[in-house]
């Protein structure tokens, strides 16, 4: 890519605009779910599709709406990914990411504002995890393992102990 195809970087660090993007995005879902009859919807949908078939709500539609938006965010961090970072494509290009997305918002409980919080730290752990690679010669599969302790650690402790009578 030549200089001018590519996200600038903000100011005299490595970080690019897109995670200026990335923001913006975020708070544009959370004030679309938190304000928007759709996001009211779609909430319900989530919580419980088949309470909201009975209530009247077109689940199939409400469905595949959320499924485009979430493959045009998708597309946007692919976007992001590939003129921030990447600069060409290649085999494999972000393979696995999506995985990722999935775990960053089951941590959150699907919350827009938590959903980055948790892909901050699943970035953290898979840089980390890179460094402990090469440092540390330790297996690939390292960084997984260490996604998999965090979410199996929100999930046991996210759950309310109910007490024996």
């Amino acid at each position: 890519m030549r200089a001018g195809e590519h996200l600038p970087l903000l100011g005299n660090t490595r970080i690019h605009l897109g995670i200026a993007l990335a923001v913006l995005a975020t708070l544009i879902i959370f004030a679309v779910m938190g304000t928007t009859s759709w996001g009211f919807k779609l909430r319900v949908v989530g919580g419980n599709p088949e309470a909201a078939r009975r209530a009247g709500l077109d689940v199939t539609r409400i469905l595949i709406t959320a499924m485009f938006v979430g493959g045009a965010l998708a597309g946007l961090g692919g976007f992001c990914q590939l003129a921030g970072a990447e600069f060409k494509l290649r085999s494999g290009f972000l393979f696995g990411y999506g995985y990722v997305g999935f775990l960053g918002s089951w941590l959150a409980r699907h919350r827009p504002i938590g959903v980055a919080l948790a892909c901050l730290l699943l970035a953290g752990i898979s840089i980390g995890g890179d460094s402990l690679q090469l440092d540390s010669h330790l297996p690939a599969a390292s960084v997984n393992v260490l996604m998999a302790l965090v979410l199996l650690g929100v999930f046991g402790f996210g759950k309310k102990k109910i007490a024996a009578t």
